[in-house]
């Protein structure tokens, strides 16, 4: 199951309007700030639009995964093996699935151990969610809340290190509205910061491994050493 062709054609003119060109420069803008520290050989992409979002990762090779990307693969059956990616992002991949979690759980399965996954999906409890079925918003009903995503992290063994949010604004079209109602940028993220529009979470994949128990011993603990006692004679009756 590929991304579904209708939503990557309504997701590529949405993020060509003026308001999804603002939206898709800040997930750049966060991405780059939290991709610094992945450091690894290979990064992959997944979504709805193939601007770069781990160029700014110090990885050596970088793939997106999609139609017009570098590899056209089934977002649930990813063509890697086993713990063979060192970072992953999936920017909307979520948001347009039709098995979300079967798609998150193949990313787990690629993701080597101790490597990043960066997610980044739309927030349905936003003004931006609110506004769902009042704009021409490719992806309705389908937004997954940040509590069930952080569950089905939990259950495949993934640790939450970093979450942010951002695009506390309405969808607004125009650039004026949008430097009119700037303000509520800074605002949200001081007073309703789970409330932006987009959210990002970072997780780690657990180690799986054994643990050496070396055993401890001390002087103190060992038997101390007793004189031999040398055997009695018996004497014989003459």
């Amino acid at each position: 199951m590929i991304i579904q062709s209708t939503a990557k054609s309504n997701a590529d003119s949405w993020f060509l309007s003026g308001f999804g060109r603002w939206v898709l420069a800040q997930e750049q803008r966060y991405c780059n700030s939290m991709v610094r520290d992945s450091f690894g050989f290979f990064a992959l992409q997944l979504g709805l639009t193939h601007r770069p979002m781990t160029r700014r990762a110090p990885v050596r090779n970088h793939a997106i995964i999609g139609i017009n990307g570098h590899i056209v693969a089934d977002s649930t059956a990813l063509p890697f093996a086993d713990d063979s990616v060192d970072f992953i992002v999936l920017q909307h991949a979520l948001d347009a699935a039709d098995a979300p979690h079967a798609v998150l759980r193949e990313a787990v399965r690629a993701l080597r151990p101790d490597g990043r996954l960066l997610i980044v999906g739309f927030n349905p409890i936003s003004l931006l969610g609110a506004s769902v079925g009042l704009t021409s918003l490719p992806w309705r009903g389908r937004w997954l809340t940040l509590r069930r995503i952080k569950d089905w992290l939990a259950l495949l063994d993934m640790s939450v290190v970093e979450g942010r949010f951002a695009v506390f604004l309405p969808p607004l079209y125009r650039r004026e509205a949008r430097r009119r109602m700037g303000w509520m940028e800074k605002a949200g993220r001081r007073w309703w910061p789970l409330c932006g529009g987009v959210y990002f979470i970072s997780a780690v994949k657990h180690r799986l491994g054994m643990r050496v128990i070396i055993p401890h011993f001390s002087k103190n603990r060992l038997p101390r050493r007793l004189p031999a006692v040398e055997p009695k004679r018996q004497q014989r009756n003459v």
